[in-house]
């Protein structure tokens, strides 16, 4: 892959757009200002103009969310490129998002409120796209030693009490009700998770999850 020189961006200003885009692959305008507003004091639109001016690069790209006419920006192989160095140590390359949808919801939910600090002491995050690509030496001690399943990201509150990681997961289309056992089965093993946040498009979707977690009784907890 040809690398462009991260030296022809800017490392304050137009490297760490780049490097948030790829933890959480899509962001829209406005999550984007949210975000980086504290950091630049940017004025209104200027979000925008530095979008265009990232695109003009060729270092990220718009895309249509569910072929509607809202658009949300992601990284391009170029911009994936350039901050390769930035980046803790891959186990696979990648940086593309298979659904720009399911992502935008959970840029939003897990980000949340958080999202104009950028970090907090109190709160840490680990998404999917962390999960998937990074080498397991460079993993924190307290994520599921296990590549079993990776939910859409994880909340760790390292000052709240001892089993405070959260999982989030985000279903935007039904899966098989196996798929839920197995997801129930993950769950039920690794009892470092302390909770799951479902976000789900129906009562009927989240009760099915349920009945899916029962399935093996002998382990079932109420999470």
């Amino acid at each position: 892959m040809k690398r462009i020189n991260a030296r022809r961006l800017s490392k304050e200003k137009e490297l760490p757009i780049l490097v948030f885009l790829w933890r959480w692959k899509v962001a829209s305008t406005s999550a984007i200002f949210i975000r980086f507003r504290p950091v630049y004091n940017w004025a209104p639109f200027t979000a925008y103009q530095r979008m265009l001016k990232l695109q003009t690069k060729g270092l990220v790209e718009a895309k249509l969310v569910n072929s509607k006419s809202f658009a949300v920006w992601t990284l391009t192989r170029a911009g994936f490129s350039a901050i390769r160095d930035e980046l803790p140590l891959l186990k696979e390359e990648g940086y593309a998002s298979e659904a720009p949808e399911h992502d935008l919801y959970v840029l939003a939910a897990q980000f949340g409120d958080w999202l104009p600090k950028g970090t907090v002491d109190d709160v840490a995050f680990f998404t999917e796209q962390e999960l998937r690509r990074q080498s397991a030496e460079t993993l924190f001690s307290w994520l599921p030693p296990t590549t079993a399943h990776r939910p859409d990201g994880y909340w760790y509150f390292p000052k709240a009490r001892p089993n405070s990681l959260i999982s989030l997961e985000v279903e935007i289309n039904r899966k098989a009700f196996t798929d839920y056992v197995g997801y129930g089965n993950f769950y039920n093993r690794y009892k470092v998770i302390e909770s799951v946040v479902w976000i789900v498009q129906s009562t009927s979707l989240a009760k099915k999850i349920v009945e899916a977690a029962h399935g093996n009784l002998a382990e079932y907890r109420d999470i």
